[in-house]
C-alpha cells in the first residue's frame, strides 16, 4: 500500500466485466472496481439512460482458479452526468447479496 492510500485492506485488483440492459440498450464494457459498491454501480458511458430507466446488471467475473462468476442484478438508473450514470441495485435477494459481497470483498472469503 502506497502512502496515498488510507484503505484499511488492500485493494485487489481484478478484471471485471459489466453488461448493462434495457429494452432499448445493450452495453458491454470494462468495469472499474472502484465504481462499485454493494448498493449500486457507476458506468462509464457516452450514452447514459434516462433518470428512473429500469435496467438489468450482469457482472462476469474469473476468480483465482480460473472460473467464471456471473452475478445478475436488477437496477435503475438514479443519475447521470457527463462521464455516465449511477445505477441503484433494487431487489437484492440474500444470495445476490452474497455473492455481491464475495465480489466487492474476497479477501474476507
Amino acid at each position: 500500500m502506497t502512502n496515498f492510500e488510507k484503505r484499511a485492506k488492500e485493494r485487489i485488483i481484478y478484471k471485471q466485466t459489466i453488461v448493462f440492459r434495457t429494452e432499448e440498450t445493450i452495453m458491454e464494457s470494462a468495469l472499474d472496481p472502484r465504481n462499485i459498491s454493494m448498493s449500486g454501480v457507476y458506468i462509464v458511458t457516452n450514452h447514459p439512460s434516462t433518470p428512473g430507466t429500469k435496467c438489468s446488471i450482469e457482472i462476469k467475473q474469473y476468480d483465482k482458479n480460473n472460473t467464471l462468476f456471473v452475478l445478475l442484478i436488477e437496477g435503475v438508473v438514479t443519475r447521470i452526468d457527463d462521464k455516465g450514470q449511477g445505477i441503484l441495485f433494487k431487489n437484492l435477494d440474500e444470495e445476490n447479496t452474497a455473492q455481491l459481497h464475495r465480489l466487492l470483498y474476497p479477501t474476507e472469503n
